[in-house]
């Protein structure tokens, strides 16, 4: 276990290993799906697109996930404007932003098209409401905004502090998957089949990650003692000899588990690795599952959706059996954790989507374009 991996000299920036392992798998996803991008006739700048947009919306909703499943391990005070922490000057600046950009748009002809086109004008009722509504909502940001920045110091930021682990795979997933359908729709451009092309290398980067939860500490197993391959966090302090980790250890001192003077939590399942190993065993079925894609019948487009159904139905049955393991995920509902409860839904989706494709009637070369690239 090494949270931090090193730090930058100079200017002292710590490089996490939780982030770092994110970054790698990010990286080397994107790369092999451009890589194969040119076989399912998809333009590899499509692929570093959708990567981004992933990156972004996975990272914003892998935390939020996370946030409201261990929400009593964070601070909001920072979203509690009753304390009063409004800069009045910036909120009134805020106030304004609607209208300037309402004005500037219909000077430009690009603002509330049906609006404008009906010939309504600024002081029309329902424009005067949407308006003012966002005023207030952009006055309220502003202000909070501001004021956060100026007294930074009285607030506590770990909320935010995503590169030091507290990411939830299937907050990711959701919202992810949703960007890049949104976005792929807006493209017209096949969404099964370029799903089947990032399927392997979503979950390939689900294994770095993994491997960075271990270096961090985060996501640990139960107490086992017969294994031999069972994991021990160490205690971890800060610059001020503060206890601030590992997140095992902390769990098991405070369960009065482990003595005071204890370094090492107990041994726990290495539930991060177990999952880092599905994730590459997923990669490489369904990395073979898309090669073999294809038809004897030239005349036939191959059908798409496999490998998503496959992801689908494999990982929920995976991630459903490691959470058995799991000794940091509280039980939901029924004994079951929230990641379980989440598994049988996409376990059915899986299945449903699977079910689906093999009844839908295959979809010949004059009906589906197969030959320009895409992107």
């Amino acid at each position: 276990m090494s949270p931090k991996l090193f730090e930058i000299p100079l200017v002292h920036l710590p490089i996490y290993s939780y982030g770092f392992m994110v970054m790698v798998g990010f990286l080397s996803a994107i790369f092999i799906a451009s890589r194969r991008a040119d076989r399912d006739n998809i333009s590899p700048e499509l692929i570093f697109d959708i990567g981004l947009i992933a990156m972004i919306s996975g990272i914003i909703g892998a935390r939020i996930f996370h946030i409201i499943y261990f929400r009593d391990h964070f601070d909001f005070t920072l979203f509690d404007i009753s304390d009063g922490g409004m800069n009045i000057i910036a909120a009134a600046v805020g106030f304004f932003i609607p209208f300037i950009i309402h004005l500037k748009s219909k000077k430009h002809g690009t603002g509330s098209l049906r609006s404008l086109q009906a010939g309504n004008n600024i002081f029309a009722f329902n424009t005067v409401i949407k308006i003012l509504f966002l005023s207030f909502l952009t006055a309220i940001l502003s202000g909070r905004f501001i004021h956060l920045l100026l007294h930074r110091n009285e607030y506590d930021w770990h909320i935010f502090y995503v590169w030091q682990g507290g990411l939830v795979f299937y907050g990711g997933v959701i919202l992810a998957v949703i960007a890049i359908i949104v976005y792929l729709k807006n493209r017209k451009i096949p969404i099964l089949k370029t799903g089947d092309l990032l399927m392997p290398v979503i979950l390939l980067g689900l294994a770095f990650g993994r491997i960075g939860c271990f270096l961090n500490g985060c996501c640990y197993g139960k107490i086992v003692s017969s294994f031999t391959w069972a994991a021990y966090f160490p205690i971890i302090r800060d610059k001020n000899h503060v206890i601030i980790g590992s997140p095992a250890y902390i769990h098991h001192r405070n369960q009065h588990l482990i003595p005071t003077d204890s370094q090492l939590s107990l041994p726990v399942h290495p539930t991060q690795i177990y999952e880092a190993i599905l994730g590459i065993i997923l990669f490489i079925i369904l990395s073979i599952i898309w090669a073999k894609k294809r038809c004897f019948n030239t005349d036939i487009e191959p059908k798409h959706g496999f490998g998503i159904a496959y992801a689908g139905m494999l990982y929920a049955l995976g991630r459903f059996t490691i959470e058995l393991f799991r000794g940091d995920n509280d039980s939901f509902i029924s004994g079951l954790s929230y990641s379980q409860l989440v598994s049988m839904g996409l376990f059915i989706i899986g299945v449903g989507l699977f079910i689906y494709l093999k009844i839908r009637p295959p979809v010949t070369s004059h009906q589906h374009t197969n030959n320009i690239k895409v992107g």
